[in-house]
């Protein structure tokens, strides 16, 4: 063989122990073992997750480390992070939508990337730098879980996941104005009635925090419901009807109104 490094040939060996090599005496050169993986970075669980290698080369010693996607060694395209609820990535950084050289890497365990890549002067570890967008979710107000007809209002823009404080939730008033009621019958059958009220929202919009895989943050109507009650036990008192009374006896027959409110002539529409 022509020029060659110790490192080189020991590392052959590990993997193929029955190989030979004719070495050219005096034709010894510095050869330094330079590993490049992706960086660690924290899952959604914060979790640490470990980064692969990517590719290993014996650089001269004293000479330039590479950087391997901006001479083309490997397509900067195969160099992807998939999203976390928290933050996209994308490998270094652009200019007019070019990759900018040395940008994608950086020294083990540090936060900058470089500016020059390194000389070879020893085995290096050499790590990708990702920049990280924080994520935008638009945010949505629904009275019911697994309902899309259900939706009250979408917030206009979206919010930075963490974010969120300048929203409004929905007003009683937007919430008819969505054909949504604030007050439903569960069940209404042989003398009993069962019914839920509108309490607000299970959430305020701050600090928004989707999960895994979610393109908005929803927030969910809450709901107060009753246990069955008796027609008769909750319409006993009728010399001044609460809202419950008169919700209930919006929803009940001719007959019922006079089996167990005693009352069929009621006017709804004041």
């Amino acid at each position: 063989m022509g020029s060659w490094s110790s490192i080189e040939i020991s590392d052959y060996l590990a993997i193929w122990p029955d190989i030979t090599f004719d070495t050219i005496a005096n034709n010894e050169v510095t050869r330094w073992k330079i590993t490049y993986k992706y960086d660690d970075y924290i899952g959604d669980n914060g979790e640490t997750i470990e980064g692969a290698e990517i590719k290993t080369l014996y650089v001269r010693g004293n000479t330039r480390i590479p950087d391997i996607v901006y001479d083309n060694t490997i397509d900067e395209s195969t160099i992807v992070r998939n999203p976390t609820t928290r933050y996209e990535y994308s490998f270094g950084e652009h200019a007019y939508g070019y990759y900018v050289e040395n940008s994608g890497w950086k020294a083990q365990n540090t936060d900058e990337h470089f500016t020059e890549m390194p000389l070879a002067t020893r085995n290096m570890v050499i790590e990708t730098y990702f920049t990280k967008t924080p994520r935008r979710y638009q945010v949505k107000w629904y009275m019911r879980r697994n309902d899309p007809s259900s939706l009250v209002k979408t917030s206009t823009g979206f919010v930075e996941y963490g974010g969120g404080e300048g929203l409004e939730a929905p007003t009683i008033a937007e919430i008819h104005a969505a054909g949504q009621d604030t007050a439903i019958i569960n069940s209404l059958s042989n003398g009993t009635v069962r019914y839920s009220i509108f309490k607000g929202w299970e959430t305020l919009p701050i600090e928004i925090h989707p999960s895994a895989n979610d393109t908005a943050y929803n927030i969910y109507a809450d709901w107060e419901t009753s246990s069955d009650i008796a027609l008769g036990d909750l319409f006993n008192d009728t010399t001044s009807l609460t809202p419950e009374q008169l919700f209930v006896y919006a929803h009940m027959s001719p007959e019922e109104r006079t089996s167990y409110a005693g009352l069929d002539k009621i006017d709804l529409s004041k």
